[in-house]
């Protein structure tokens, strides 16, 4: 029986010379299923069965320590030991990954087939590389989620008779195993290029770090210094923002006694604490610089907390750690962003990031 995804691929696309559309059972002998038993929770040793989980076939590669320890004396059958280049796919798993399929490269003995794993065994007309980048294929792949049956979102399962009734475009014997090896090529190249891109962006935050080291050791501006030789010095600008912070203090207090109706004490300016200055024996600066500490140049408020059960599908955006990256840019994501009903930002005008 036809899907209706491949069907449409069958009405609307023009197939190559010599391929033709196939179901995976044209192609197949049998298909073998392991069985379920009671397993230890840890992996099994050289020496010791293991049974494969689902998650030894759902990244693309078949990874071997995702296994369970089959107790001693437990009756199964040797037959559903896994080989090197069987093509195996998961019945059981997440919508996104039921049907997830890998070609076994190599294996270490004694790992036995689970009741959620099924080996495909096919012609050996079948070049087996090939089959199993066709099962990673998009159409597969959707046609495999699409039969899956169950009602859980975390677990669906998909038959047999479904998985023998996926359909796909056979080339010939020889053309298969030309694709396989110009697959192999491009993802080689795509690996490589992924690579040299990790490394390019390893060397750009490198690059980032010098470049913001030098501008805070002035050593960008040195050409520019020798040319405004003229310029404020840092110690009067800092000397200038202290005036004006500790004249904002004095304007807030005399306003909160003025609120109150009182009259302010005598020696009420001295209570105004001037910010922490800097450590000695620090570094000599370029010409023109001064040391300061964060405390005397800014101000600090605390945000506050925001009932969770309050987040909106609209309204204004909430800041939260998760939106605040080390590379000092602020990012929002589908899964990142919480909103507030705007309500809050009228009754909080205070915490209003500008």
């Amino acid at each position: 029986m036809t899907t209706s995804i491949s069907g449409d691929l069958e009405r609307n696309l023009e197939l190559p010379a010599g391929s033709c559309w196939i179901s995976l059972n044209d192609i197949l002998e049998r298909i073998e299923s392991g069985k379920s038993f009671k397993c230890l929770t840890r992996p099994a040793t050289e020496n010791e069965w293991g049974i494969i989980k689902v998650s030894a076939m759902t990244w693309g590669e078949f990874d071997e320590s995702e296994n369970k320890a089959v107790p001693p004396n437990s009756d199964f059958d040797t037959r559903n030991e896994i080989l090197p280049l069987d093509i195996l796919l998961s019945r059981s798993n997440t919508p996104e990954l039921v049907g997830a399929s890998v070609l076994v490269p190599h294996c270490r003995r004694r790992l036995l087939l689970s009741d959620k794993s099924l080996r495909l065994v096919v012609s050996n007309e079948i070049h087996r590389r090939w089959l199993w980048r066709v099962l990673l294929s998009p159409p597969v792949r959707k046609q495999l989620s699409s039969g899956a049956t169950g009602t859980s979102n975390s677990m669906r399962n998909v038959s047999q008779e479904k998985v023998r009734n996926v359909r796909f475009i056979l080339p010939p014997k020889a053309e298969q195993e030309r694709i396989s090896a110009k697959v192999e090529e491009l993802l080689s190249d795509l690996d490589a290029g992924v690579a040299a891109l990790e490394r390019a962006q390893a060397n750009l935050k490198r690059y980032r770090a010098a470049v913001l080291k030098a501008a805070v050791e002035g050593r960008l501006t040195e050409e520019w210094r020798e040319q405004h030789l003229d310029t404020e010095p840092a110690s009067e600008l800092l000397t200038r923002i202290l005036a004006e912070r500790r004249s904002k203090w004095e304007s807030e207090k005399l306003a909160e006694y003025e609120a109150k109706g009182r009259k302010p004490p005598k020696d009420w300016r001295d209570k105004y604490k001037e910010p922490s200055s800097p450590s000695s024996g620090l570094p000599k600066l370029p010409t023109g610089w001064c040391w300061a500490t964060l405390a005397q140049v800014a101000t600090f408020q605390n945000g506050r907390a925001f009932p969770s059960k309050e987040y909106s599908d609209e309204g204004v955006k909430l800041l939260r750690p998760g939106n605040l990256f080390g590379d000092g840019t602020v990012q929002w994501t589908e899964k990142n962003t919480r909103r507030m009903p705007e309500k809050w930002s009228k009754d909080h005008p205070t915490y209003i990031v500008v």
